[in-house]
């Protein structure tokens, strides 16, 4: 029974789309699971979604993306791992995450007048969460 959950995760891993190539859709649900994954978003209405990362590293590209009436919330889940969340330079970020022997991390200056705001929730542990530009 464990043997084909894990197959079912793979294969729903791959159909989930981690090529790194740009989506339009409103919501971004992906996961990396023992691997390196990456995904955009270009989507004129952004709303979020959920990243996470079990033994492995994924990277959420915000850059080109719009916030759906100025707001978008990612759900970011990390064991032993690291998430890295690409955000425009004119959005602000809330962090409302935890991290338990790990660390979340913002290597981005706020703007003065935001033009958006991104809620990150979820967790970390044993791993790392970086919000970049």
């Amino acid at each position: 029974v464990l043997i084909a959950v894990g197959v079912l995760m793979l294969f729903r891993h791959r159909r989930a789309g981690s090529s790194g190539a740009p989506t339009a859709d409103d919501e971004i649900n992906f996961a990396s699971l023992f691997s390196e994954s990456s995904q955009a978003a270009a989507s004129d209405r952004f709303r979020g979604g959920n990243v996470s990362a079990t033994f492995g590293s994924a990277e959420l590209d915000l850059r080109n993306a719009e916030a759906a009436d100025g707001a978008a919330t990612v759900n970011a889940s990390v064991l032993f791992g690291q998430v890295t969340l690409r955000v425009p330079s004119d959005w602000a970020v809330d962090v409302r995450s935890s991290a338990t022997f790990g660390s979340i991390e913002s290597e981005r200056t706020e703007p003065s007048e935001p033009r958006a705001t991104l809620t990150v929730t979820g967790s970390c542990l044993f791993g790392g969460i970086v919000i970049t530009s």
